[in-house]
Parts: C-alpha cells; sequence; structure tokens
C-alpha cells in the first residue's frame, strides 16, 4: 500500500480530465485493513465524524439515566443537524426541560443549511442562535454529562474539562489509536476535535456498530447510541441530506460525515467500516468518492448506488441539463 496521498477520482468534462482530487480510504473488516487508498496510516481530523463516539460520554457519565433522555435526545446529540424546524424544536425542547440557556452554548452561530431557517433569519423573522449551531445537539449533551458527573459546566469545551477528557479516552478506545497517535485541536463549534490515523478512524466505527468484544459498560453504550441513532437518523443530519438518507437505505449503517471531505460508516453484523478523507472539501465530492469507494468492494449494491443519486456527481450536468462529463474513481 502506498504511503502517499493517490488520485482518487478523475472529473471528466468532454473526454478530458478536468480535475483531480487525491483522497485515502481505509476498509477495515474484523478489526484488519482489506482494502485502501493512500496511506492508512495518515493523521486526519474526524471532525463531526467524532460525534457518535463523544455521544458516548453522554450513556457512560450517567447523563443519560440520571435525566431520562429519549432516544430523540440522544440522536441529536450525535447530530450534525442543518437547523430545520424539527431539528431547532428538538434542541429547544431540551434547553427548556433543562434550564440551558443560549448563553451557556458554547457552540457560537454560523450560516445554516436549512433554507427555511436561513430565510426567516435573513427576512428578520428571526435572528440567528446558538441553538441553530449544527453541534447545538454536541453542546447540549457535554453540557448534561457535567451535570451528571457533578463538575462544573464553565468552559467545558476546555480540552482539561473532565468531560473533554472522557471524550478523548473514548476515542482512545475505540479506535484502538495509541495515546502519542492522537491529536487534539479546536473545532468549528470550539469543542476540542481528534486526529488521529485513518485507519483507527475505521476501526473506531466498526467497533461502535459491533461492539461485541467490549466491556459491558460500553457495549451497552454503543448499543443504545447506534439504537437512537439508527432509530432517528433525521436528526442526525436532515431531510434530503447524505448521512441521514444513507442510513435509511442500510438500516444496518452509522454513517457520519465531517467538514473537509472526511466520512465515516460502520455496519452492524459485519464487522466492516470505511474512512474516507479526501482534498476537496466539498459535500457532494467526498459523498460520490464513498458511494463509489462503497459500490466497488460490493458493500453497496447497484440498486442502492442509484438511489443515492442525488448524493453522487458520476454524471456531471450543465444549467441547461446537459451531460457534459462524469466523476470515476481513477
Amino acid at each position: 500500500m502506498s504511503k502517499n496521498p493517490e488520485t482518487l477520482l478523475l472529473a471528466y468534462r468532454g473526454g478530458i480530465v478536468e480535475n483531480i482530487i487525491s483522497g485515502h480510504y481505509v476498509i477495515v473488516k474484523n478489526g484488519k485493513i482489506i482494502e485502501s487508498n493512500g496511506n492508512p496510516n495518515l493523521i486526519a481530523y474526524m471532525r463531526s465524524s467524532s460525534k457518535p463516539i463523544q455521544g458516548l460520554a453522554v450513556i457512560l457519565s450517567g447523563a443519560a439515566d440520571k435525566f431520562r433522555l429519549s432516544q430523540k435526545e440522544l440522536a441529536i446529540m450525535c447530530a450534525s443537524h442543518v437547523a430545520d424546524p424539527v431539528h431547532i424544536d428538538l434542541v429547544r425542547s431540551i434547553m427548556r426541560k433543562f434550564k440551558i440557556t443560549e448563553k451557556m452554548l458554547l457552540c457560537g452561530t454560523h450560516k445554516l443549511q436549512s433554507e427555511i431557517t436561513w430565510g426567516k433569519i435573513l427576512n428578520g423573522e428571526l435572528e440567528n442562535s446558538p441553538a441553530f449551531n449544527n453541534c447545538s445537539g454536541k453542546h447540549l449533551g457535554m453540557i448534561l454529562s457535567a451535570r451528571a458527573l457533578g463538575v462544573s459546566t464553565d468552559n467545558y469545551i476546555n480540552p482539561a474539562h473532565p468531560v473533554q477528557r472522557l471524550n478523548l479516552q473514548l476515542v482512545t478506545l475505540m479506535s484502538g489509536a495509541r495515546p502519542s497517535e492522537i491529536n487534539i485541536g479546536v473545532d468549528g463549534c470550539g469543542a476540542p476535535n481528534f486526529a488521529l490515523p485513518m485507519k483507527n478512524m475505521a476501526l473506531a466505527f466498526q467497533t461502535l456498530t459491533n461492539p461485541g468484544r467490549l466491556e459491558p459498560q460500553l457495549k451497552e453504550a454503543c448499543l443504545r447510541i447506534t439504537s437512537a441513532i439508527g432509530k432517528f437518523p433525521q436528526y442526525i443530519h436532515g431531510r434530503k441530506r447524505y448521512d441521514t438518507e444513507f442510513m435509511k437505505l442500510r438500516r444496518d449503517s452509522i454513517s457520519k460525515g465531517g467538514a473537509e471531505g472526511v466520512q465515516c460508516v460502520g455496519f452492524k453484523g459485519k464487522n466492516l467500516a470505511l474512512a474516507l478523507k479526501i482534498s476537496s472539501g466539498d459535500e457532494i465530492i467526498y459523498t460520490t468518492a464513498a458511494l463509489l469507494v462503497l459500490k466497488k468492494y460490493n458493500i453497496i449494491s447497484q440498486k442502492e448506488f442509484l438511489s443515492m443519486k442525488p448524493f453522487s456527481e458520476t454524471n456531471r450536468y450543465n444549467a441547461q441539463n446537459v451531460k457534459i462529463g462524469e466523476i470515476v474513481l481513477a
């Protein structure tokens, strides 16, 4: 296997290669690498792909039981939601229930993916809020975990905070990475994020979706989190969004993307997972790459691939809806 970045995708226009996109992916099965492209030891940030792993802390801290969190509430705590009304309603419901103010949420604000909500902000019907941040659910989980642990919620995003130390411990345990292989940076929402080898990202998702060999408490946490995500995939991303639609299609999967071209997916009962990182942070490009790789190795069928067509630019069209090229695996 090459230790250097390799060409992953070729974008054609009229029979000529217009763009070359490099990338890395690792597929693991039963704890071993079975396929890869590029460097399986590349250290990269998981970004939001780490959220289902961080969600385990809500269980293991005791927050889920102490506060009787529903499966919907657990799901939104693992989400990169788009701030559609259904997401905002659930986030604000949790905030009201547990007396969490907007000021307590340290995730900040950003432009929203939801055309509905962003339109209301632009025309003055709504004021942007940390509650609308795509990481707001994760932050609520961190605050409630801190309360369950009996520690301060002040500056809960500090890497030295007990909740963040627990998150780091969970990433280490689930991925099998050595502590020296994990780097900590700051995510877009201000919380710590974790960079680790690609192969360990894949192993984390294999373990999450196939936790049979874990000690009982961690195994139960994995089962509860994956059950919540699987039952309510609409809260993980949003209607007509990749992760949500992929998990609705493949009910045996837990799929979670992250910024800057990261996509991870694990499959329940198969001891199988993929981690992918490409040079383009364009979402349609890295979802195209993920689908092409999954199809190449018969992890998804041709029929499943075609049903995910809105998230694949394998055929490229112009503004007149005329096909002008295609994107293929190199």
